[in-house]
């Protein structure tokens, strides 16, 4: 402990900057309270998860991919589930694309018989998303440094996210995220947040923005979350915060329109997928705002990086965004009316929460050595982890 005391001490005397002193002040707050939980911590993804579920099963491993046993998991794939409807998502497109069984296990199955870590990517991801919606919400004029650093303390101190108060390794990626974000705008003061009217009539900042709409012919409504619009002269801008390591660009090629060789689709699609949401609100107002472009925020790429999605106008890319919102939409459908999804591996398999129970990804796994592979895959689940929720078919 006094090791790490020390190292913060050293960040705060050779880094002279704001974000610095803001761990730096997270860390000298709330290390005596603390310090029983810092003296334990592990860093992300060294906790072991944990089985919870004993009830009945949920789905079949098997060969090819995954039986769904259970109608409850079927529901939840409907178009009409517990809850609602079964919206699409952008997150959704991409996952179906790729491996299903995956996508069945990780989003329907993981969270209902295993205990996540507390400390990993999506909560994560979450803090510092939270930390720029709360910062982005005072007024221009308050926006600096110091006030930057205050909005981190304050949400640290949140119910949720209070439990990271003494982790080391947390509060050091988020002064490294922080950090990144004002290499990218290095001025606050200067982004104008737009005012944006909900679907029941309030007029609120454009801060986690709600979006849908339900094209024709499709079942499901289609549904996300804008980080942040800004409004300049009559225009908007639409912005997401990416806590990924990587800056993924893309350009779309009409004549390859399912090509991604520098596997930036997802996060480019994801903007037009907004950008065609938001037009279609603002034409149904009648406010009739133009979406002007739109960027991808990467904090923790190369120290910063602002990437603009280029084809966000582009009518080839729009009309490809709406015909992978129809065959989400058609694969939403067969999963639902045959139980099943296949394997498919591939690059991402360490990743997923079924990769050590997985036939398919033992065929892959020596064309994926490398140190990271090994390290996700050892933290993924065994199969006894997941009780009574995972059998084994044929």
């Amino acid at each position: 402990m006094v090791g790490a005391w020390r190292r913060f001490c050293l960040l705060f005397r050779v880094v002279d900057c704001a974000v610095a002193r803001l761990l730096f002040l997270c860390y000298r707050e709330y290390l005596c309270r603390f310090s029983r939980v810092l003296a334990g911590v592990r860093g992300l993804g060294e906790e072991e998860v944990r089985g919870l579920y004993s009830g009945e099963p949920l789905v079949e491993v098997s060969r090819d991919g995954v039986g769904i046993l259970s109608d409850t998991i079927l529901r939840k794939i409907d178009c009409k589930g517990e809850r609602g409807e079964k919206t699409i998502s952008a997150t959704l497109m991409s996952a179906l694309e790729g491996c299903r069984a995956s996508w069945v296990v990780g989003n329907l199955v993981f969270p209902e018989a295993i205990e996540e870590p507390a400390d990993n990517p999506k909560r994560r991801g979450s803090l510092f998303h939270k930390v720029m919606e709360d910062f982005y919400r005072l007024e221009p004029g308050e926006r600096n440094a110091q006030s930057l650093r205050e909005t981190a303390v304050n949400v640290l101190d949140s119910e949720e996210f209070k439990d990271f108060q003494g982790n080391e390794a947390v509060l050091l990626w988020l002064d490294e995220a922080v950090r990144g974000y004002l290499n990218v705008d290095r001025d606050p003061r200067r982004v104008n947040i737009a005012e944006w009217t909900t679907d029941w009539g309030r007029t609120v900042p454009g801060l986690e923005v709600a979006v849908s709409w339900q094209p024709e012919g499709v079942k499901r409504k289609c549904f996300g979350f804008i980080d942040r619009l800004q409004e300049w002269h009559g225009r908007l801008f639409i912005e997401d915060y990416k806590t990924s390591r990587s800056a993924k660009r893309y350009r779309f090629n009409p004549s390859r329109p399912d090509a991604d060789p520098d596997h930036g689709l997802a996060g480019a699609r994801q903007q037009v997928f907004y950008a065609m949401m938001v037009e279609r609100a603002e034409r149904e107002r009648g406010s009739n705002r133009p979406v002007h472009a739109a960027r991808l925020i990467f904090p923790l790429a190369d120290g910063g990086v602002s990437v603009k999605v280029e084809d966000v106008h582009d009518p080839g890319f729009r009309e490809k965004v709406e015909r992978d919102i129809r065959v989400t939409d058609a694969r939403m459908d067969e999963l639902h009316d045959s139980g099943f999804a296949g394997f498919e591996p591939g690059p991402l398999c360490a990743w997923c929460p079924l990769v050590k129970l997985c036939p398919a990804a033992a065929g892959v796994e020596a064309r994926f050595s490398a140190e990271k592979f090994v390290k996700a895959r050892e933290g993924q689940p065994e199969f006894a982890d997941y009780g009574s929720a995972v059998v084994r078919g044929r």
